[in-house]
């Protein structure tokens, strides 16, 4: 059997690392605790060469509404998007023309009000959300109903991601 000799200076030490590391251990439960539940950096950046365009704050259950003129049928579109659990959950869609590119079989309901058609209860989960951006279609994007970007924020024809990062 191995024994160790015990001296008061080695006692010190021993005692020294044990605070030391009951402290470190605190240090990060306290940090793990003290993070913002449901809060999020909404990142916009070039998916290609990583420039970020956008980086703001979010919490659960912020809206985002992205608009844009259809390329095809020339009428506008409307996204609306809510943060939820981390990701995107697409709640609404109103557009005016049903034609190219419009989901006809999608779970939720459809009404048309003031010439728009109107899908509502999607709840369909987007983690990241891509777009070809283009100074053509008067392209915009609300947060809360405030503007948060505009056509001209980012460059033309470059491919754009949206995303969330959970903020520590």
């Amino acid at each position: 059997m191995l024994r160790y000799a015990s001296s008061p200076v080695m006692n010190k030490y021993v005692l020294i690392a044990v605070l030391c590391l009951v402290a470190g251990s605190l240090s990060a439960l306290t940090f793990v605790l003290a993070s913002p539940a449901g809060q999020y950096d909404l990142v916009i950046h070039n998916e290609k060469n990583g420039t970020v365009y956008v980086q703001q704050a979010v919490s659960e259950g912020d809206m985002l509404e992205l608009s844009w003129i259809h390329s095809v049928e020339k009428t506008p579109w409307h996204e609306i998007l809510q943060v939820e659990s981390g990701h995107f959950v697409l709640v609404e869609t109103r557009f005016q023309s049903f034609g190219a590119g419009v989901p006809h079989t999608k779970e939720g309901t459809v009404k048309v009000e003031d010439d728009y058609v109107i899908m509502t209860e999607l709840s369909e989960v987007i983690p990241v959300y891509r777009w070809i951006h283009s100074h053509h279609v008067q392209f915009g994007l609300e947060l809360n109903g405030e503007p948060l970007l505009q056509t001209g924020d980012i460059p033309h024809h470059q491919p754009v991601e949206m995303r969330l990062k959970k903020r520590w």
